[in-house]
């Protein structure tokens, strides 16, 4: 179920995105490796230390500034080459930034395995292994991105089809979230963690059993934080993560056979999306999210006035998507399904 919902289905269109500046990149890069050359033969062994972990971290963010803009295989020589200057270095001497640095990295880069379907697990692994070595000295800074890294390992395993073992890092991510919730409750960013953390958990419960105990006794959790967080949202962060939770929970009450329930549910979704897209109006990926929850409500409501309103609305996004795609076979696909269902009406 992860990753097959309707309002996922659009990351392939990302796709579309990375072909450009390839050859620009590779220039960089042999500049920077005759730099860090440059520094390791005439630089005394601390300043070149700082310089170094500078340099290497300037291949890591150009590789995130280009994320959309170059193919997939120039940001994984990109992300490779970062970290190949990062380990060739005394891991001793390294600064916690730059061990830091190379924790992102190895998640950046699994990323960008997982999205060509290259195996990503030993570069997650790596990441919050890291991440966990840190938080072990300094929690209050990284505890965050350790519960991070802990979500993508789960992520890789449950794309794979291995349940058990993305239900331990799914735990892990869940627990840590709400240790930063109850260090933290006004924290937005935290409450919309804990709420990612749990709908997490419960799209993996109900892949394993629809109507487990524990399926059941998740729904009941999210449901109740949504209650407590919903009069406080006022980031779009926390309106994102409350939109996902209604989904989840639909899901749960659609495969529970509560109609009612998931119509509710579902239609929360919809005016939460639309509520952080009010905040951002240009944010094109919450668009999508937008356009996605209103073609489902569309799907499914009875009421032919109102499902005729949701699906014009999905319709009209759509084309805005698809004149900023340039003719983009997906959305054209798209288009013509809202299209035909209007039709039918």
């Amino acid at each position: 179920m992860l990753g097959v919902r309707l309002d996922e289905l659009v990351k392939r269109d990302r796709q579309r995105k990375r072909q450009q500046i390839t050859a620009a990149i590779t220039a960089v890069i042999a500049v920077l490796a005759i730099s860090l050359y440059a520094y390791s033969t005439a630089i005394q062994r601390q300043y070149q230390q700082q310089q170094a972990e500078q340099l290497a971290g300037f291949v890591l963010d150009l590789g995130a500034r280009l994320e959309n803009r170059i193919d997939v295989n120039s940001q994984i020589a990109i992300n490779t080459e970062g970290l190949n200057y990062l380990q060739q270095m005394d891991q001793q001497d390294l600064s916690i930034e730059a061990q830091a640095r190379i924790a992102e990295a190895h998640r950046q880069l699994g990323v960008v395995r997982q999205a060509q379907q290259l195996s990503a697990i030993e570069d997650f692994k790596y990441s919050l292994q890291v991440y966990s070595e840190l938080t072990a000295t300094d929690p209050e800074s990284f505890l965050f991105e350790k519960g991070q890294a802990a979500f993508y390992v789960g992520a890789d395993y449950f794309y794979r089809g291995e349940l058990e073992q993305a239900a331990q890092y799914f735990s892990t991510y869940v627990d840590i979230s709400q240790q930063l919730m109850h260090g933290a409750p006004a924290n937005s960013l935290y409450q919309a963690e804990l709420l990612n953390a749990l709908s997490t958990l419960l799209a993996l419960e109900l892949e394993r059993n629809a109507i487990s105990p524990k399926a059941n006794e998740l729904t009941g959790r999210i449901k109740r934080l949504i209650d407590d967080i919903e009069p406080k949202s006022q980031t779009i962060e926390t309106l994102l993560a409350l939109a996902n939770a209604n989904e989840w929970l639909g899901e749960s009450y659609e495969l529970n056979g509560n109609q009612e329930s998931y119509f509710g549910a579902t239609y929360q979704s919809v005016l939460f999306f639309e509520r952080a897209l009010d905040m951002d109006p240009s944010n094109l990926e919450v668009t999508e999210k937008v356009l996605n929850s209103e073609f489902k409500l569309g799907l499914i409501i009875e009421d032919i006035d109102v499902k005729r309103q949701y699906l014009a609305k999905a319709h009209k996004r759509v084309v805005s998507l698809r004149a900023i795609a340039n003719a983009n076979e997906y959305w054209r696909e798209y288009e013509e399904k809202l299209a035909a269902e209007l039709a039918m009406l």
